[in-house]
């Protein structure tokens, strides 16, 4: 039993670094088809 929950645990936590790994692949295409959102994110960042 408790091995099957630290499987579970370590598919879940896998999947959840996919999704983080698909965000910030996703940043730039959202920044460069979004002009002005990625002005304002510049000025925020300085």
């Amino acid at each position: 039993m408790e091995i099957l929950v630290r499987q579970e645990a370590i598919e879940k936590i896998i999947q959840m670094n996919i999704a983080v790994m698909r965000s910030f692949v996703k940043i730039p295409e959202m920044l460069s088809a979004h002009k002005d959102l990625a002005r304002k994110l510049v000025c925020l960042h300085f």
